[in-house]
């Protein structure tokens, strides 16, 4: 819709100045599922959370909630689109993890991961190297601006963004955030936070997976990628 595409091309002129406090994988979560309550519910996404331990780190927690939300949307508007029939098919897993990665540039270092994944039709690889780029979408209704976001978001934290096709169908994004921040991470004086503890629509089912964790208890066909 039109508010739609102006919030994103106003957000993607946004000047990527950070606002970094302490904050954990699950604000950034909450915060992010709460602005997606309304999309989750039109297209009948099922959520299933893998969140249960909070990982601490430095971060702009509102930044990182609408780049984990813009993630989000895509997942929820894939599920639907690949499920039209199948209102059960249409899961979304959202977790987080704490690993030692390899650095683009080289070098390892600890991340903070937030993940979302989704049952989808997974991205053609070659839409896969164009999906971070300005104004590039496969969607009729799409800005191709979303991704472009998440992917200014996470860079502006120093840290990137992977993605990859779950086998049997879907797409995984990973937000990874090194922590602590990096030297290039852009940061703005005197800013605080905006972490909370968002309340979910009621209409909206979240699961959280216990130890052994990520796997949907009610559907046992649901594995790790």
């Amino acid at each position: 819709n039109l508010d739609g595409i102006v919030q994103d091309v106003l957000a993607f002129a946004r000047e990527g100045k950070l606002k970094p406090t302490k904050t954990t994988s699950r604000d950034v979560i909450e915060q992010a599922l709460e602005s997606c309550a309304g999309v989750l519910a039109a297209n009948t996404a099922r959520v299933v959370r893998s969140d249960d331990t909070a990982f601490e780190f430095e971060g702009d927690t509102s930044l990182l909630a609408q780049a984990a939300a813009n993630v989000i949307r895509n997942a929820a508007e894939a599920v639907k689109e690949a499920h039209r029939d199948d209102v059960k098919a249409r899961v979304i897993r959202i977790g987080a993890e704490r690993k030692r990665m390899r650095r683009p540039a080289g070098g390892n270092g600890m991340y903070v991961v937030v993940w979302v994944e989704d049952t989808g039709k997974g991205i053609p690889a070659e839409a896969r190297e164009r999906i971070f780029s300005p104004f590039f979408t496969t969607r009729a209704q799409g800005t191709g601006l979303g991704l472009a976001i998440v992917h200014r978001i996470v860079d502006a934290h120093g840290g990137h963004v992977l993605v990859s096709n779950r086998k049997g169908g879907g797409t995984k994004f990973e937000l990874c955030l090194p922590t602590p921040l990096t030297s290039g991470a852009l940061v703005s004086e005197g800013g605080r936070g905006a972490s909370r503890q968002g309340r979910l629509d009621q209409h909206i089912e979240v699961k959280r997976a216990g130890r052994g964790a990520g796997r949907d208890l009610e559907n046992p066909e649901w594995s790790e990628a």
